[in-house]
């Protein structure tokens, strides 16, 4: 058996798309292995936003872009649409600036029974009124609809976890995605409804992965596969032999690195006992 206690839509994501790309990502602990441009390009505009939310000018917010550009790698078509995603995501904050920010990448947990289901919020603003605002940033050209947004796991998560923990109606928390490169922002309020079917549905989840064996994580080959980065330790695409070898070698990695980790504290407790 699998057990595990800590769980997130991400998490979750990952057993969704393919059981066994769970396994050898959560379990196995085996590292993802991608050269994604894309992902590369959101975590630069993701950085951005979070260093120049508060800038006053277009300028500004300019000044900070150019300073992280060199930390992250993306291809050239992405640099077309910087000018375009820095002005849509000025104008944006122009119109929502009466709300105050109150968390950037803000890390939320929420119990449930033994399970701890947290997330990473982009960024959450708070009106006078007690109102709250959840904002996830999208890099994608592809805008997801209301309907879409309605029925979208990782935002519902992000609702009820704040609703639970700030004690703020459900339905008086916006949950939306701004996308910098159309500059829109698509938003929907949940209902009270979702949240217990989404707290059920939680726990159903985890304890689908609790119940299974080692050799119930089977590999589904599917359309994520072209996307996936554990291609090189699945038996889809690589000899068992193989992946038993990697397997071997990242676990005397960790344990390695652990060792080390280990030795290290004691060494510190030690200087400073003796100081």
């Amino acid at each position: 058996m699998v057990f595990i206690v800590q769980a997130s839509n991400s998490k979750l994501d990952n057993y969704r798309e393919c059981p066994y790309k769970y396994y050898v990502r959560y379990h196995e602990k085996m590292p993802e292995q991608r050269s994604d441009t894309a992902m590369a390009f959101g975590s630069y505009i993701h950085k951005v936003f979070e260093v120049g939310v508060n800038a006053k000018t277009l300028e500004e917010l300019t000044k900070i872009a150019d300073e992280l550009k060199d930390t992250y790698k993306y291809d050239e078509d992405y640099k077309k649409v910087i000018p375009k995603c820095l002005k849509n995501f000025f104008d944006f904050n122009s119109k929502i600036s009466k709300a105050k920010t109150v968390g950037l990448e803000l890390t939320e947990e929420l119990k449930i029974d033994d399970i701890s289901y947290t997330g990473i919020i982009d960024r959450v603003l708070k009106a006078d009124d007690g109102a709250v605002m959840i904002i996830d940033y999208k890099t994608s050209k592809r805008e997801k609809t209301k309907l879409e947004l309605f029925t979208d796991k990782q935002l519902l998560g992000y609702a009820v976890t704040l609703s639970k923990n700030w004690n703020v109606p459900i339905n008086n928390i916006t949950c939306g995605h701004f996308y910098p490169i159309t500059g829109n922002f698509v938003y929907v309020t949940f209902q009270y409804p979702q949240v217990g079917k989404f707290i059920q549905e939680i726990k159903n989840e985890v304890w689908t992965i609790r119940k299974k064996s080692k050799a119930d994580f089977l590999p589904i080959r599917n359309r994520f596969c072209d996307w996936c980065g554990f291609k090189y330790v699945c038996p889809i695409f690589t000899d068992q032999p193989t992946i038993n070898k990697l397997i071997t070698e990242n676990k005397e990695l960790l344990k390695n690195k652990a060792d080390k980790a280990e030795k290290d504290r004691q060494e510190k407790e030690s200087n400073s006992q003796t100081a």
